[in-house]
């Protein structure tokens, strides 16, 4: 089957433009995918960026209830403070639930208001070191459920920064600990156990290994607020305190000023502040690159594709104008050619009613030709019927004149036998005669 011209123009204009959609749209679709990767990243770093507020509000309250046990602050100004952790809270709650996290990765949070409301109603009634525990509890499984949350983004860079977030939290979390196990301690002046040495000295080394973590991926800005941190004048001075208490935890007596290092290890903890700020504006300096840059190319691919396809019309109509003219000259030249056509079949008509005047004489002149076929064809058969018959009678003389020829040498043979008998007779005739004569003389002698 013949395709006519226009389907072939058809085919030829409509399978690379099929074609260049095809792949333009794979573009965009693997570039909509980008967008809603970096769409949920973002969404993930709020759900995080939530829970590092909240434990950092955690670890303030926990320092709250520090300083009402050393009297340098009381339970009013406490609860007042609770209101603003309040509302991290349902927001933390808020972004669960608008997230794609696993269901499990949810239920496993839903408790964390009404444990913190326990925690609270215990702080209320009276003071503890499990009240301290409580908390420690309640943080470190926000910090473990922070580190899962990273490991839900596919993002190679902003995961490995949630990470390095998630080590200093946990050098903050070290340094909170160790506020609240120094100060009962402090304010007791009784010597330690070796438990609570060992305990001291894993928080300390806490706060100094996660800093120098070789895993923590900081940019060259946040090394920097790292270095500063190890060398401020109020970590120093917590490093001064802790190595006092250690040198006399067999005896006691320390003699230290709890209010100053109190104060000195607040100031201490939030230096950690700014390195983890810097992180999540890095952060989110990265989820938004990556959602322009899906956006932009999405976009241009997508202006490209609208002006190919223009340009495409545009060559279309033009070819399909030019076409059109074109086959508008070829319809006048086949109208042209029709009509000579037509006057070509008029003749021919003409000279097809004499071809049929002929071929009836013709045909009158061929059934004549047909009659004297069919009496020849007759005569034919008769002569062949007759020649059937002489070669019957031709093979019959032929038999009789074999048997003639065999005859005839028979009777040869007998003439050849007589003649030689004659011969014979002539011979004994010949003597008979010579006798005779010979007698006769005899009888004349």
């Amino acid at each position: 089957m013949k395709l006519s011209l226009e389907t072939k123009i058809a085919v030829l204009i409509t399978l690379p433009l099929m074609a260049f959609v095809t792949l333009s749209g794979f573009y965009i679709w693997g570039n909509w995918q980008n967008y809603q990767t970096s769409k949920q990243t973002l969404i993930i770093t709020k759900i995080f960026d939530t829970t590092a507020n909240l434990v950092k509000g955690l670890q303030s309250e926990r320092a709250g209830v520090g300083a009402i046990l050393i009297g340098s602050s009381n339970l009013e100004k406490a609860k007042q403070q609770r209101e603003v952790l309040n509302t991290t809270v349902q927001e933390f709650y808020s972004y669960i639930e608008e997230s794609s996290l696993p269901q499990e990765m949810k239920n496993s949070q839903k408790s964390v208001a009404e444990d913190l409301a326990k925690i609270r109603e215990s702080t209320d009634q009276d003071i503890t070191g499990e009240i301290f525990e409580s908390y420690n509890q309640l943080i470190s499984r926000l910090v473990q459920f922070e580190v899962q949350v990273a490991r839900q983004i596919s993002l190679a860079d902003v995961q490995s920064n949630l990470l390095s977030i998630n080590i200093l939290e946990q050098s903050r979390e070290s340094g909170t600990r160790l506020q609240s196990m120094l100060l009962p301690i402090l304010l007791s002046n009784a010597p330690l156990s070796t438990a609570n040495v060992a305990k001291m000295e894993k928080l300390y080394n806490g706060i100094v290994g996660n800093i120098e973590n070789p895993l923590l991926d900081v940019s060259p800005e946040v090394r920097k607020s790292l270095d500063d941190f190890q060398q401020n004048q109020d970590w120093q001075m917590i490093s001064m305190i802790y190595d006092a208490i250690i040198a006399k935890s067999a005896e006691g007596q320390y003699g230290l000023d709890i209010e100053g290092f109190n104060e000195a290890m607040a100031k201490a903890v939030q230096l950690l502040d700014g390195p983890i700020d810097q992180i999540l504006t890095e952060i989110r300096g990265q989820v938004h690159e990556v959602t322009n840059k899906a956006i932009q190319s999405a976009l241009i691919m997508s202006i490209l594709i609208v002006i190919s396809t223009l340009s495409i019309f545009v060559i279309v109509r033009v070819f399909t104008a030019r076409l059109s003219r074109t086959l508008v000259k070829i319809a006048e030249n086949l109208m042209d050619n029709a009509e000579n056509v037509s006057h070509a079949a008029e003749n021919m008509a003409v000279t097809a009613e004499s071809l049929s005047a002929a071929t009836a004489v013709q045909a009158g002149s061929l059934q004549q030709t047909t009659s004297s076929v069919e009496k020849i064809s007759a005569t034919i058969t008769t002569n062949a019927e007759s020649g059937v018959q002489a070669g019957v009678l031709s093979n019959s003389a032929k038999s009789a004149a074999q048997k003639g020829e065999n005859e005839i040498s028979k009777l040869i043979e007998a003439m050849g036998e007589i003649a030689a008998s004659s011969k014979r007779i002539e011979e004994i005739v010949t003597v008979i005669d010579d006798i005779a004569f010979h007698t006769t003389l005899l009888a004349l002698n």
